[in-house]
């Protein structure tokens, strides 16, 4: 009996700690999801109202998708957090490959 409560008082602030950081994940969750909603919907309008030149469009919303890109992958994906090298280095060489190919093909039509 003494066993099972000493164990019970010894889970406590490990399940407390577990308690707030998991809401304040999900807190985090929920601001970024609510982001990424106004990044697109920022997006929208202003290609719908013409608020923004022709010229700068496509570059407008690449930058906000790009943003939408690091908050889903540090929030979402959780890279931010430790022992998340391999995932890591898989999406960085993602990106590099990802780069050298649309440079290549800016490459071929220009």
């Amino acid at each position: 009996m003494a066993q099972n409560q000493q164990h019970s008082s010894s889970e406590t602030p490990n399940s407390l700690k577990a308690k707030v950081d998991y809401k304040r994940e999900m807190s985090q969750h929920h601001v970024s999801f609510i982001m990424m909603i106004l990044l697109t919907l920022i997006a929208f309008v202003a290609v719908a109202s013409d608020a923004i030149a022709d010229s700068f469009t496509v570059l407008f919303i690449i930058i906000l998708a790009v943003i939408q890109v690091v908050f889903q992958l540090f929030v979402f994906m959780h890279l931010g957090q430790k022992d998340h090298d391999y995932p890591t280095w898989g999406i960085y060489m993602g990106i590099f490959v990802a780069v050298l190919t649309v440079a290549a093909l800016m490459g071929l039509i220009w």
